[in-house]
């Protein structure tokens, strides 16, 4: 929920009164093959991934209206994460796009761990993700270089879902 409106990733994004449920309009994408993931607000920006068969990042205004859309080398899954007037995001070759607000790729880093599956999670000029294989890492805002890495058996199960982490 954000400017008091609920944003819904359905198979289509859609905008609701939170009051009633009443939806306001949809933005149709390209591909209608599942749900998609959570949509991200930010500025008056709604930011959500395609489908399944859609690797496509879709920027909406709050109105419903498109604004840009960014072709990703493969599907994401989890939602993308906005700071700084940068939207990172991961897709299922692990690798992690930061475009600014307006779509254009700033750095793109491919990664040797799986994060396919985590959303990233920023604060202290890092993102933050963990990894299916059990670990977690950090990654530099500002070009994508690998902070630090920890696989070293503190967990033995997979980290598939987001990391949170707190800027203080």
């Amino acid at each position: 929920v954000a400017g008091g409106t609920l944003y819904v990733g359905a198979f289509d994004l859609e905008a609701r009164d939170p009051a009633t449920g009443e939806r306001r309009w949809t933005f149709e994408t390209d591909v209608d093959r599942g749900s998609l993931p959570a949509p991200t607000v930010a500025s008056g920006t709604v930011y959500v991934p395609g489908s399944l068969g859609d690797p496509t990042l879709y920027a909406v205004g709050t109105g419903g209206e498109e604004r840009w859309r960014v072709e990703t080398d493969a599907d994401v899954d989890a939602p993308v994460a906005v700071a700084d007037e940068t939207v990172y995001v991961v897709d299922e070759e692990s690798t992690v796009y930061a475009l600014d607000t307006a779509g254009e790729e700033r750095w793109r880093r491919t990664l040797g761990a799986d994060v396919s599956r985590s959303a990233p999670a920023v604060a202290n000029d890092r993102i933050y993700l963990g990894s299916w294989d059990g670990g977690v890492l950090a990654l530099r805002t500002d070009d994508g270089t690998t902070d630090w890495r920890r696989d070293d058996g503190a967990t033995e199960f997979r980290v598939g879902g987001p990391v949170a982490v707190t800027g203080e």
